[in-house]
């Protein structure tokens, strides 16, 4: 009888630290996705006319195709759009950041979609050359994104 007690305790015991190191471990992992400290959010400029040249970057996320296109003239930010599966644009803006600040270049890198669609990637800003978080809708709407600093 007192051996089933403690093997229950053991296995309660046992049960509930798994329970807190899953949870630590998932909470680390969405907090490096998670733009605490960062410069936003931003939604960008809309664009008033596409670009018609080819993208710099078209980097597949999901169901998507986000592209990046360089500065169509001196002092704007490049141009990122999202294409759904038939390729039809959602959404296109200028990325920029605040005020009196000027974006360069930026490139995507990776993405997570586990309640929207976070994409991770690097731009060249005004405070340097650092880390972006884009959030995306499941819907393909642009929710907002940040800039690191």
């Amino acid at each position: 009888m007192a051996r089933s007690k403690l093997q229950r305790f053991a296995f309660v015991a046992g049960a509930t630290v798994s329970g807190i190191i899953l949870f630590v471990v998932i909470l680390g992992w969405q907090l490096a996705w998670s733009p605490i400290f960062d410069d936003g959010p931003f939604t960008g400029r809309p664009v008033t006319q596409l670009p018609k040249t080819a993208p710099s970057q078209s980097f597949p996320v999901k169901d998507f195709l986000l592209e990046v296109y360089w500065p169509p003239n001196d002092g704007e930010a490049p141009i990122v759009l999202l294409r759904d599966r038939d390729k039809k644009i959602k959404w296109a803006v200028h990325a920029e950041g605040m005020e009196k600040t000027h974006v360069t270049s930026l490139e995507f890198t990776q993405y997570r979609s586990v309640i929207d669609i976070t994409v991770r990637g690097t731009v060249h800003w005004t405070f340097g050359h650092e880390q972006m978080l884009w959030v995306i809708g499941r819907d393909g709407t642009l929710k907002e994104y940040w800039y690191s600093w």
